[in-house]
């Protein structure tokens, strides 16, 4: 009910933030090829891979440290209800500590260091002889967690709109499904591993086992998780998609899709034109239809939009305008940036 309850809030908040695009098809090789030159996603995905294996290595462990190190099964339940609380306000804390960094990436790799921090901890103590402290770890360890969950998959939008915005490739679909595949392939490492090493050690279900066996799933339990969250926190510490650089992509991309859709103007732009300095992008009220941009000798003029492009009253055709910030036409520094 509370989980079904959270469902509902999350449907009635959530709102879209831009206009779906017109879908079309894009080769495989060229999207990766995009992926590649996306560094915040790169980051994003390394992000991911580690959480794979760690989260899901350690859970598949749970059960084991239970049984076989704390000697009850019935302590799974009590810790699991202990959790309950601290993934709520974890999740809930998402938004604040955003709000304060101003870098998902960054808000990401704190929550994961508190995550590795607390899980450190818990190896120090047990749930039979030190329950206080054993249980405050751990609902710190999932309050962290729970927070790095919300963090990491908020990233995803924001590198899409990079992926855009420096690439002219909007593959939004692609990049929710790779960064899917890297947290599957992050769990069958991890589970892979746990396995492969009890299996080395001798494990056998449903008998005492040895000590090396005991001390493998102590460590899987803390220690190495921790010190698996805290090399995710070192790798997302490097995400530098802030409020400011967002909010400097969107308007470009707003601007770009403006001008797109509106070929009856030119959109103003900070520049220089010849030699007065004041200059813009303006129609040549001479013209009728889409609108001529004019650049005079020595203009450094973007007229990124333009469909016609004048030189010194010399129609350069479309066709030769380029991507990127490549010159339009010897001689002239007419731009099209897409």
């Amino acid at each position: 009910g509370i989980f079904t309850a959270c469902h509902w809030f999350c449907f009635a908040k959530t709102k879209e933030v831009v206009t779906p695009p017109v879908r079309e098809r894009i080769p495989l090789g060229v999207q990766l090829k995009a992926v590649m030159r996306n560094k915040p996603y790169l980051i994003a995905l390394a992000g991911q891979l580690l959480f794979g294996v760690t989260h899901y290595g350690r859970s598949a462990n749970l059960l084991y440290y239970f049984k076989y190190v704390e000697g009850s099964v019935a302590l799974f339940t009590t810790y699991s209800m202990v959790l309950m609380a601290p993934s709520i306000l974890g999740a809930a804390a998402f938004p604040f500590v955003f709000r304060w960094l101003g870098n998902k990436g960054r808000t990401a790799a704190l929550f994961s260091a508190g995550t590795g921090a607390s899980m450190l901890a818990l190896y120090f103590f047990n749930a039979v002889e030190t329950p206080a402290p054993f249980y405050a770890c751990a609902a710190l360890a999932q309050f962290f967690f729970c927070g790095f969950n919300t963090a990491i998959y908020a990233i995803i939008p924001d590198c899409v709109e990079y992926g855009e915005w420096k690439t002219g490739i909007r593959n939004d679909g692609f990049q929710y499904a790779f960064v899917s595949l890297g947290n599957k392939l992050g769990m069958a490492i991890g589970t892979a591993a746990l396995a492969g090493v009890l299996g080395m050690l001798g494990f056998k279900a449903n008998r005492v086992q040895s000590a090396a066996v005991q001390s493998v799933i102590h460590h899987s339990f803390s220690t190495i998780p921790g010190v698996l969250w805290l090399i995710t926190a070192a790798v997302l510490y490097f995400y530098q998609i802030n409020k400011n650089s967002y909010n400097r992509i969107i308007a470009e991309l707003a601007a770009r899709k403006d001008a797109q859709g509106a070929p009856g103007k030119c959109p103003p732009i900070k520049t220089r034109r010849c030699g007065d300095g004041s200059g813009n992008c303006f129609p040549d009220p001479g013209q009728p239809g889409p609108a001529v941009c004019q650049c005079g000798q020595q203009s450094p003029l973007r007229c990124r939009y333009g469909v016609r492009t004048v030189h010194h009253k010399r129609e350069i055709p479309a066709g030769n305008l380029q991507l990127g910030f490549e010159p339009a036409l010897a001689g002239c520094d007419v731009q099209r940036r897409l």
